[in-house]
């Protein structure tokens, strides 16, 4: 692990104080971590993160206007995943940009399957975005004793101050689920009508949007209870996460049985539906 080294150049600081127009500035900023281990970074959500880390800095302008150019590289990173019990390795991502606008990529893999994308990040004085593409093959998504889900996602998000939106397709050509309980609330259906005399709450804060087409593949199997068979089908989801969801599609039970009170039943199921419950 390196230290910062930092470089800057302006006038003399008797000559700044007297100026009263701005000044030039001529500068740069090097850092390299050759292992990030080293820092022991630690997250609730993710631990044993190592990797080679890059950043360099090039600052120009004047002091009440400063200009800075940058990039910044993450190399043969490795970081586990703690609630979905994966490792993604081989992580390599490179930023580049200015104080305005950021381009970035990356790709990592999991499992059998690797993950890329790319995008940019813009910053004005009043508002930013971000957004990303990224495809994915055979990727290891969650491998826990409950559930292990090999994912092909084509996904865009955009993420702004006001909303997340996520569009594309997930193909699920391989999973396997053994809930060991079901925990879910059912959903009023679209043509509900509360009808109350307390005013109803504006919604405010950040919304996400969804417009996703989950497509199941061959080899989802589900085991859970005494039942087990397979799944297929397509369903997509859209709409407002803090309104109702809808799913419109098919998904089937293939080859499905029911083991109960020692009697083994065939099950043969077709679920449509609007609302995502």
């Amino acid at each position: 692990m390196s230290a910062i080294d930092a470089d800057f150049e302006t006038v003399a600081l008797a000559q700044l104080i007297e100026n009263k127009g701005p000044s030039a500035l001529k500068g740069k900023v090097t850092t390299a971590i050759e292992e990030l281990s080293a820092l022991q970074l630690s997250h609730p959500a993710f631990t044993d993160l190592s990797g080679k880390f890059d950043l360099n800095l090039a600052i120009s302008g004047t002091t009440s206007q400063p200009q800075i150019q940058g990039k910044a590289s993450l190399s043969d990173g490795q970081v586990a995943i703690v609630d979905a019990g994966i490792v993604l390795e081989q992580i390599e991502a490179n930023i580049n940009g200015n104080l305005n606008q950021v381009a970035f990529d990356y790709r990592a893999t999991s499992g059998q399957g690797a993950l890329n994308g790319d995008g940019t990040f813009n910053l004005n004085d009043a508002d930013w975005a971000l957004k990303t593409a990224l495809k994915a093959q055979q990727f290891t998504v969650m491998n826990t004793p409950e559930a292990l889900v090999i994912a092909e996602p084509d996904l865009t998000i955009l993420v702004t101050p006001k909303l997340t939106k996520v569009t594309g397709r997930v193909v699920i050509p391989e999973a396997e689920l053994e809930p060991t309980q079901f925990n879910s609330t059912v959903s009023p259906s679209r043509d509900v009508v509360i009808i109350s005399d307390e005013p109803v709450a504006e919604q405010t804060g950040p919304t996400t949007e969804l417009d996703i087409k989950i497509i199941l593949g061959d080899k989802v199997k589900l085991k859970a209870m005494g039942f087990q068979g397979r799944l297929a089908g397509d369903l997509r989801v859209s709409g407002n996460t803090n309104d109702i969801l809808l799913g419109n599609g098919e998904i089937k039970i293939i080859d499905g049985s029911y083991l109960a009170y020692g009697q083994l039943l065939k099950v043969c199921l077709l679920y449509t539906s609007d609302a995502a419950d």
